[in-house]
C-alpha cells in the first residue's frame, strides 16, 4: 500500500509537478488573462468564434476538479451519504458564488445596500466570469455532476474486471451529455424574438423610454451570436434580466462598439442583446470536461499500479526514473516483511 502511494504521488507530480507551484501557475495564467488581455487582445476571451489563451483557464480548473474527485472516492462504504454530502457541498458552492456576486454590504460612495433579485446573474458574476471565484457556479455543476458518476456508475463487481471496462457508464455518461448538447443546438428550432435594451442610448423605436430590438431568427442550428439555441433556452428558463448583459460579442467588428463602449445604431440588433456564457446548455460540456478530468485522475492511479509491478525490474529502472517517476524502495520493503515473518 505505501509502495502504491509513493508511485501514485510521483506520477502526480510528473503530470501535474508539484500540486502548489501548479496551483500558482493557473492563479498566474488567470491573473495574466484577466488584467493583461485589454492590452493584449489575443490572449483575452475570443469574442466568439476562435480559441484564445484566456479561454483555456476555466476547462482546466473544471478538468482538475474531476481529478481530484478520483482522489477523494477511491473507497466509498456509504453511496447514499456520499451522495448527499456531494449535493450539500454543491449547494454550498453555487450559493458561494451568487454570495460573492456582491451588493450585500454598504457601497463606499453611497449608504444603500442589498441585490436587485430580478437582475441577479445566477450562473456567474455580474461582471463576467473575471476569475475562477466569480464562476464558482459553473465548478459545482460540474462537480456535482463528476461526482454522481463517480459515486454511483463504476462497475464494481465481485470478480476482477478490465480497467476501462469498470468505469465504461462514466463513458456512456459523457457521450449522453455530448449528444444531448449537440441535439439541442442544432435540432431546437429558435424563433423570432424581442427584448428591451435598459442600457443602450441608441436612437431606435422606443416604448416607454426603453429601447425595443427585435432578433430575425426562424432557424435551427445556427451557431451565431444571436439565434443559437443556447442563448434561446437561458432565456426562456432563467429571464432576460438575469444573463450577462456586457457580451463579449459586442467586441466582434459587426457590432463596431465605440470606445464609450456603446453600441453604434447601424449594428446587428443582437449586438445589444445580453448572452450567459456560463449558461444551462453548456454546462452539459463543462460536466464532461469534468468527468473527463476524473478519467484521467484514474488512469493515473492505474498507471500508479503497473508501475509498482514494474518496479523490481532493473531494466527499467532506468527508464522509470528518466520519466521523474519516484521508485519504492522494494529493498526496504522487503527486509521489513522479513523482520515480520521472523
Amino acid at each position: 500500500m505505501q509502495r502504491r502511494t509513493v508511485v501514485v504521488e510521483s506520477l502526480y507530480s510528473m503530470f501535474f509537478s508539484a500540486s502548489r507551484s501548479s496551483n500558482y501557475r493557473e492563479r498566474a495564467l488567470m491573473v495574466l488573462v484577466d488584467y493583461g488581455g485589454s492590452t493584449l487582445p489575443v490572449i483575452a476571451h475570443a469574442p466568439w468564434n476562435g480559441l484564445h489563451l484566456a479561454d483555456f483557464v476555466m476547462p482546466m480548473f473544471l478538468f482538475t476538479a474531476g481529478v481530484s474527485l478520483a482522489i477523494v472516492y477511491k473507497k466509498i462504504p456509504n453511496r447514499y451519504e456520499a451522495t448527499w454530502k456531494a449535493i450539500v457541498k454543491a449547494a454550498k458552492l453555487f450559493l458561494l458564488g451568487v454570495f460573492l456576486q456582491g451588493g450585500y454590504l454598504h457601497g463606499i460612495t453611497s449608504l444603500t445596500y442589498g441585490v436587485a433579485i430580478e437582475k441577479i446573474r445566477l450562473f456567474g458574476h455580474p461582471a463576467g466570469c473575471i476569475n475562477t471565484i466569480t464562476c464558482i457556479p459553473r465548478i459545482a455543476i460540474g462537480y456535482i455532476a463528476a461526482a454522481v458518476c463517480e459515486i454511483w456508475l463504476p462497475c464494481q463487481t465481485f470478480k476482477k474486471e478490465p480497467f476501462f471496462r469498470v468505469y465504461i457508464w462514466h463513458w456512456c455518461a459523457v457521450i449522453l451529455l455530448s449528444a444531448i448538447y449537440m441535439g439541442l443546438t442544432y435540432g431546437l428550432y429558435v424563433a423570432d424574438w424581442k427584448f428591451k435594451d435598459l442600457y443602450s442610448l441608441s436612437s431606435l423605436i422606443s416604448e416607454n423610454g426603453t429601447t425595443i430590438h427585435t432578433v430575425r431568427c426562424s432557424n435551427r442550428g445556427d451557431l451565431g451570436p444571436g439565434c443559437n439555441a443556447a442563448g434561446m433556452i437561458d432565456r426562456y428558463v432563467l429571464g432576460i434580466l438575469h444573463l450577462y448583459q456586457k457580451s463579449a460579442y459586442r467586441n466582434l467588428e459587426e457590432c463596431s462598439i465605440s470606445k464609450r463602449g456603446q453600441v453604434s445604431d447601424s449594428s446587428p440588433s443582437w449586438c445589444y442583446a445580453p448572452f450567459e456564457p456560463e449558461g444551462i446548455l453548456s454546462s452539459l460540456t463543462a460536466s464532461v470536461a469534468c468527468i473527463i478530468g476524473l478519467q484521467y485522475g484514474h488512469i493515473l492511479g492505474f498507471m500508479g499500479s503497473i508501475i509498482n509491478k514494474l518496479a523490481p525490474n532493473p531494466e527499467l529502472s532506468p527508464i522509470l526514473k528518466s520519466m521523474n517517476i519516484q521508485m519504492p524502495n522494494t529493498s526496504t520493503s522487503s527486509t521489513s516483511t522479513v523482520n515480520q515473518k521472523r
